[in-house]
């Protein structure tokens, strides 16, 4: 969503608080570590060249590619491969509490659930998050039930 202005903004930014670092994480925090290495390549930078030599013409080039970067998808290495699938429990038949509206005492967390988010940790601290919340809950529901 960044325009190229904003874009190399960003990278020349990168470039001037990391500059001993090596080409290959250009893209750090921005792209999946290998796409942004792949264009980086591309773009004709050794990705263990150390950013300080990386010239704005560099720079220019790779926001470039990357603002009109077309890839042919040819298909999928399978669902063992994926790294993320949806799907799960949907998250209307259960409580904030995390507790289900249909099963009393049933309590649901993370990939049981049908919540996504973008790869990067999101998941998992989604994961973390709604542990404690129904933990708590159930923690809770135990000791008003014995």
């Amino acid at each position: 969503d960044f325009s190229k202005e904003k874009l190399t903004e960003a990278l020349c930014t990168y470039v001037n608080n990391h500059p001993s670092r090596p080409a290959s994480e250009l893209f750090t925090g921005l792209l999946n570590k290998r796409l942004g290495q792949v264009i980086t390549k591309t773009c004709g930078v050794a990705l263990d060249r150390a950013l300080e030599t990386v010239e704005f013409r560099d720079i220019s080039k790779i926001v470039d590619t990357v603002k009109d970067l077309r890839i042919k998808v040819l298909g999928t290495t399978g669902f063992e491969n994926a790294q993320v699938t949806a799907g799960g429990a949907n998250t209307a038949q259960f409580f904030e509490t995390l507790m289900s509206k249909k099963a009393r005492g049933l309590f649901a967390m993370g990939e049981v659930l049908n919540v996504d988010g973008d790869c990067g940790g999101y998941n998992l601290a989604f994961a973390w998050a709604s542990a404690h919340v129904a933990a708590l809950a159930a923690a809770e529901y135990l000791s008003d039930n014995k």
